[in-house]
């Protein structure tokens, strides 16, 4: 069933058959990782996962050609992408991945341009080579991934003296969460619960020593220092997301 043609000559059945040939392609793994609230025993835990929302921009690394050899008018190999050419944007999805596929080999590069909401932007650049392994291996595999720092928060209160304004060391202070802390979508820690304590210096600066998310907190005066009155006056922090170039959120108020 099968259509030929007839040698003129020797009459022979002439039967053409077709082979495609296709070139190797690459593809490219992108996966975000950073730190998740999981719990909180006298200090908050995280766990590392996987993060959605982080924007890549993938780049050539060289000049990378097509896999034909075939060349231009003036006798130089065709481009696929010239050394710097941005070759797709990528977001990472509910999995923390992103994937491109159908690269030609070649070298590139993997920069990310936007991190996750509530971490810090991992500036290093990371270099995948995609590179002919056999002719049975149709697509060459790369992963790059990218872990980013959770931004930080630490809440300070600085102690002084209501009338010098002198500061004040030896005063106890107490964090309170201001409503409940969630963490996947569970609740770890009940509003109105203390967190922690600490004390002021001889600075008047009493810093929390606690792991802290974003959310909203209080302090009040737990021990007044010596020859003074302890103040019942309760101070609201609100710890929120500052922007990706912030890497720790100072959060300091006064308490006369």
């Amino acid at each position: 069933n099968t259509a030929y043609q007839m040698d003129s000559v020797s009459g022979d059945a002439i039967i053409e058959v077709n082979y495609e040939n296709h070139p190797v392609k690459g593809k490219l793994h992108i996966v975000k990782q950073g730190e998740v609230l999981d719990g909180f025993k006298e200090d908050f835990a995280y766990q590392v996962e996987n993060l959605s929302g982080a924007v890549f921009e993938v780049y050539a690394a060289e000049d990378i050609y097509t896999a034909d050899f075939q060349k231009d008018d003036e006798g130089n190999r065709i481009l696929e992408y010239a050394s710097g050419a941005l070759v797709a944007t990528l977001t990472t999805d509910e999995n923390g991945e992103a994937v491109l596929k159908d690269l030609p080999l070649g070298a590139y590069k993997v920069v990310e341009i936007t991190a996750p909401n509530g971490f810090v932007l991992n500036e290093a650049e990371q270099k995948v080579t995609f590179t002919y392994v056999n002719q049975n291996t149709p697509v060459i595999e790369q992963t790059a991934t990218f872990e980013n720092d959770r931004q930080k928060v630490e809440i300070s209160v600085v102690k002084l003296d209501a009338e010098t304004k002198a500061k004040v060391a030896g005063a106890v202070f107490g964090l309170y969460a201001k409503e409940d802390i969630l963490a996947h979508g569970e609740v770890i820690v009940k509003a109105d619960t203390l967190l922690g304590e600490t004390v002021s210096g001889e600075d008047g600066k009493a810093v929390f020593a606690l792991d802290l998310p974003f959310g909203d907190y209080y302090v009040k005066e737990l021990v007044a220092p010596a020859g003074y009155v302890s103040s019942d006056e309760v101070l609201e922090i609100t710890a929120a997301y500052q922007g990706q170039d912030v890497d720790v959120v100072y959060l300091s108020t006064e308490f006369q």
